[in-house]
This record gives C-alpha cells, structure tokens and sequence, in this order.
C-alpha cells in the first residue's frame, strides 16, 4: 500500500530525508482548529439523552486527556495522491498542496508499506462528536488513540492515516 505525505521542505524535512524519518506533528499544530474539540462539551457528559454536568473524576480524567495529548507525536499521510473531481481523476490534489505542502512550494514523499504490522492506523470520520468514555484512572494509550484517530466526515476525502507516538520523540521511521 503506498502512503502519500504532503508537507514543506524545512530543516525537519531534510533531516527526514537525510535520517529516512519522520516528523512527528504536534496535535496542537493541526491546521483543522475544532479537531479535538469534540472533548470539551463544557465539561458535561451525555447520559440517556440527557446532559448531565461532569463530575470531579471526569473533569479529573479530561484535563489529563489534555495534558497526554500535548506529549504525543503523530506523522498524518492520505492513502490518496489524487481526489476525483466530476468522476475524473485530478491528478495531484490542490487542496493537499494547499493545506500540507507550505502552499504548493513542498513536496509529496511516497511511502510503500509491505508489513501490515507497520500500518498506521486508519482515520474513522464521523458527523457527530466522539463521545470520550474513560473507564478507569489511568489514562491509557487505547484512549487516546481514537480521539486521534477520529475527524468529521467533512475532512473524508483526504483518506487519511496516523501513526501516532506516545514517547516523547517526534521522529518515525514507517
């Protein structure tokens, strides 16, 4: 499967080009500004319907929610270099170049996955907010990993996937 990453041409690029690494984004840095803001609903949870405020647990469990989101890394790809267009394929998207690739002056790096093992993980798009349910204390990586792996549906046509890194080192090597 080939993976396709727009992005500018920096000095993090060339030492993804140099290393055969990646960048590993800081979520904060998305350029969607209400992505993860599915988790802050006023700090009120849903229960049958209704809209019951949260207690100090779950506010408790928010905030550290926050605080493991601004530790982690994550390096987005599309499993599309193209978009259709009027059932015509385009072949280069102008909206990647435009959202990724520093306003069509980057680049486009292909990365050809053989090992299943090695996959991102695919983004799920919904048209409604992720409801968060954090079952214990502890905060662990499988909680986080559907807040980062979930965006609405208006952002589907990117077919994107995300290899998320829950250590402090922003640099992959898929």
């Amino acid at each position: 499967m080939e993976l396709y990453r727009f992005q500018s041409i920096n000095k993090n690029t060339i030492h993804n080009l140099l290393s055969n690494a990646n960048w590993a984004t800081d979520p904060s840095d998305f350029n969607d500004p209400l992505e993860f803001s599915h988790q802050n609903e006023k700090l009120v949870r849903h229960e049958k319907g209704e809209k019951t405020p949260m207690t100090p647990m779950e506010i408790k469990k928010y905030f550290g929610v926050q605080n493991v989101l601004k530790k982690i890394g994550v390096v987005c790809y599309s499993r599309k270099n193209s978009l259709a267009y009027n059932d015509q394929e385009v072949y280069t998207s102008k909206l990647f170049w435009s959202h990724y690739a520093d306003s069509h002056k980057g680049m486009c790096l292909v990365f050809d996955i053989k090992n299943k093992d090695e996959y991102p993980h695919k983004v799920q798009y919904k048209s409604e907010p992720l409801r968060i349910c954090l079952k214990s204390d502890d905060i662990s990586n499988d909680d986080i990993l559907p807040i980062v792996t979930t965006k609405d549906i208006e952002w589907s046509y990117e077919a994107e996937y995300r290899e998320v890194s829950f250590k402090k080192k922003h640099w992959s090597t898929l």
